[in-house]
């Protein structure tokens, strides 16, 4: 697991063009950059069951910023900031599926995409980067840990609860569990985001 704080001036994870990144399980929070306060992804990323939590960037995409290839599966993203896009911004191909994404601001698209190879089942407050939901996802008020990572819990009644699509949620990367390694379906169906809502 990678919890990320950093230093306020590079973003918690930066990877070069020719080389490639995957991240799971993992959480990012706090950290503030010029673009991709969480990770800069200049390489081929693939992110899945992971956490961008109140992540800032001061020109570009506050939560993830990819130059190339990018792979989002059954991600959260909340309380990201930049003037760009808060949460996502890919400037090559994205693949989006499975992903909350909560906290938007209202004068910019929370996602945005150069070129959109994917969208499967994401949940998106503005409904950017083609979402099949959008408005209010109900997450808990604060992050939560679980195990060694952190994560936004969702609370019951959440739209993401038994919303996500089962190939994605079953198939690896993501493996059939989520950010805390609780098996998924946990209920009726697989849940939208990096945690499987376990409440009453």
């Amino acid at each position: 697991d990678l919890r990320a704080n950093g230093d306020r001036k590079n973003p918690a994870l930066a990877c070069g063009a020719g080389a490639a990144v995957y991240v799971t399980r993992s959480s990012f929070f706090g950290n503030q950059a010029a673009t991709g306060g969480g990770l800069h992804a200049a390489c081929e990323a693939s992110l899945s069951n992971a956490t961008f939590a109140n992540n800032t960037a001061t020109v570009g995409s506050g939560g993830v910023h990819g130059t190339a290839k990018l792979g989002v599966l059954q991600c959260t993203f909340a309380g990201n900031k930049a003037p760009a896009s808060p949460a996502i911004g890919s400037e090559g191909p994205l693949t989006l599926k499975n992903t909350l994404v909560a906290g938007v601001a209202k004068d910019v698209p929370a996602c945005t995409a150069k070129v959109l190879l994917a969208s499967v089942q994401n949940l998106v407050e503005d409904g950017s980067c083609n979402a099949t939901l959008k408005g209010p996802v109900s997450l808990a008020a604060s992050l939560q840990s679980c195990g060694v990572t952190q994560t936004w819990a969702l609370l019951g009644g959440s739209p993401a609860v038994d919303a996500g699509d089962a190939g994605v949620c079953s198939a690896l990367p993501v493996g059939g569990v989520d950010g805390c390694g609780v098996a998924r379906p946990n209920g009726l169906g697989c849940d939208i985001g990096a945690a499987e809502w376990t409440g009453p």
